[in-house]
């Protein structure tokens, strides 16, 4: 029971006001309690006061008794001072991902606030941890796929989210073993920064390949190519702007670095849902790509308009068959643009025949036909009969002779 024996303050003839007694009254509660709770009264926007949160001790000791329960269990964010926990699962997580498994049913992942919320000793020891929860669900996870960055948009980290732990697609191992195709993408808008300039189009990734064609339809030759290959990083770059309250926003722009941190490409997508989409194609190629070549060598081509025989470098890769005005060794250059070097290539989802003249033994010409032209390989320092066997199995197909199966 409160003692006001002390008195009230001296009566006036004004009018009474909350000012006037309300703290007498806030003092006396907060002496008269068996655990006093300190006046922690702090200014805040709009003038409001605002009563500092209390962290619950025993939760906070559970979070940092580990260092990796500091950063989300999803994406690795580091978790200032709004962490939040799934009591289903017992880990640790951003406001953000913290989002994602609410809107997946409090069936599959209960959250609550360290500070705001209450924790019974109950909840409190269910708290596995981050280490204990990933070593189980993220125990196999396949080639090429990668757990998202703080920075990424929440499609790619709900995405995550959702095959994590409504799918467990990550707790045992697959049965089929992961292709690089499994990340191929086909055609999409893009900008793709040239200097300052950001420049429409359209692009698509092909076995570890990444290649743009100028404008807003997809052509058979490509202008534009770079190889992705293990060392390198697709990163979502984060967007300055900010969304309501102060909320960020997700960002559309992606940078794709060297190992040594060097810019290779910059671009940025229509919408922040391509974007995902493309960090995932690009993380994935990334990790299982390479620039080795099948086979190399000196070829003469002739095309169907330009019937004159030319002396090219060819790289048979497992995107496409490249040609060169110079030799440029057995692998793709990391990056090239046609008009130089690089002078075409032919794509290996183009290909319908694969056709010779001649002899198995002594061929003295090998056809490449696509849907809108026929290649024509002929000997020059390689010999090539040496390449039918290889261009058939790279396109998947039983080589011909000239005129049959046409």
């Amino acid at each position: 029971m409160l003692d006001f024996s002390e008195g009230f303050p001296e009566e006036t003839t004004d009018e009474p006001t909350s000012s006037s007694w309300l703290p007498m009254v806030v003092s006396r509660v907060f002496s008269g309690s068996a655990n006093p709770v300190r006046s922690t009264l702090l200014t805040g926007p709009r003038g409001a006061e605002l009563i500092e949160r209390n962290r619950n001790e025993d939760v906070m000791k559970v979070m940092n008794a580990d260092s990796r329960n500091r950063r989300c269990a999803d994406c690795s964010a580091e978790i200032g001072g709004d962490a939040w926990a799934s009591l289903c699962l017992g880990v640790f997580l951003c406001i953000q991902c913290c989002g994602v498994h609410r809107s997946l049913g409090t069936h599959v992942s209960q959250c609550r606030s360290l500070d705001l919320d209450d924790w019974s000793d109950e909840q409190i020891s269910a708290l596995t941890g981050n280490a204990a929860a990933n070593a189980l669900l993220e125990a196999h996870v396949p080639p090429g796929r990668a757990r998202p960055c703080p920075t990424d948009p929440i499609e790619l980290r709900a995405e995550w989210i959702r095959a994590k732990y409504c799918e467990k697609a990550f707790t045992v191992p697959l049965h089929i073993p992961v292709s690089i195709e499994t990340y191929d993408m086909g055609p999409r808008m893009l900008l793709l920064r040239f200097g300052r300039r950001l420049r429409q189009v359209t692009a698509v990734v092909k076995q570890g390949v990444l290649l743009a064609a100028l404008g807003q339809h997809w052509t058979a030759q490509p202008r534009h190519l770079m190889v992705l290959e293990p060392g390198m990083f697709a990163v979502s770059k984060p967007c300055k702007d900010k969304g309501p309250q102060d909320r960020p926003i997700d960002s559309k722009s992606i940078e794709i670095v060297s190992a040594d941190g060097t810019p290779v490409l910059q671009c940025e997508a229509p919408r922040a849902s391509d974007a995902a989409a493309w960090l995932m194609s690009l993380r994935g190629s990334i990790a299982l790509g390479t620039r080795c070549g099948i086979r190399s060598g000196w070829l003469r081509k002739a095309g169907a308009w330009n019937t004159r025989l030319r002396r090219r470098w060819f790289i048979l890769h497992p995107s496409g068959l490249y040609y060169f005005t110079v030799n440029v060794g057995s692998e793709l250059p990391l990056t090239a643009e046609v008009g130089g070097q690089w002078r075409g290539m032919v794509s290996r989802t183009s290909v319908k025949g694969i056709e010779f003249l001649g002899v198995l033994t002594s061929v003295e010409k090998i056809l490449v036909v696509t849907p809108k032209r026929v290649y024509t390989l002929v000997s020059s320092d390689d010999d090539v009969s040496t390449w039918l066997s290889p261009l058939a199995e790279w396109a998947g197909l039983t080589p011909t002779p000239k005129g049959i199966g046409r």
